[in-house]
């Protein structure tokens, strides 16, 4: 399931090419689920290498939020 919700997310960011008013509510859910991700690999106490990745996406996520969108 969360493979899946993660997929259609990026497809979303992906359509937001097309469809600039997407592009906020599919960068606001990833951003949630790699805060989420991020979280449970410091709870169990995962090694930085293996946070790392959630942790660069949740970063890229709050960015593709903060920062203008381009739009013609």
């Amino acid at each position: 399931v969360t493979g899946a919700v993660k997929m259609a997310l990026a497809v979303g960011l992906i359509v937001s090419i097309f469809i600039p008013e997407i592009e906020v509510y599919a960068a606001y859910g990833l951003a949630a689920m790699m805060a989420a991700a991020v979280g449970f690999h410091i709870k169990v106490q995962d090694s930085l290498k293996k946070t790392y990745p959630a942790a660069t996406f949740l970063v890229l996520s709050v960015l593709a939020t903060v920062l203008p969108s381009t739009e013609y």
